[in-house]
């Protein structure tokens, strides 16, 4: 099931055997791994199951040392993550070079 926790009342006691933080590749990999196995599974997800601005916005920041001015664009905070834009240059199949 999915919920959105901004639809549960405060104050709300969520149980659970195993908390999974991050509905991204890893997350949901791990999460899968409990189906039928009687483990209660809680995977939080920061974003909705769409990109948001205010929810990419949390990405904001500065860095220091070595300039990375493409973080904020190379991250994605909704169910997927960054796997949503998987693909071309990101992630392919191997060419015949490689």
């Amino acid at each position: 099931m999915i919920f959105d926790a901004r639809s549960v009342p405060a104050g709300t006691l969520i149980e659970t055997d195993v908390c999974i933080i991050g509905g991204g590749a890893a997350g949901i990999t791990i999460a899968r791994e409990f189906i039928n196995s009687g483990v209660r599974v809680t995977l939080l997800e920061s974003g909705a199951d769409e990109p948001e601005q205010a929810t990419q916005d949390l990405y904001a920041g500065s860095d220091v040392g070595r300039p990375y001015e493409s973080f904020p664009n190379s991250r994605f905070r909704y169910f997927g993550g960054t796997t949503n834009h998987w693909g071309g240059a990101w992630c392919d199949l191997p060419s015949p070079f490689d």
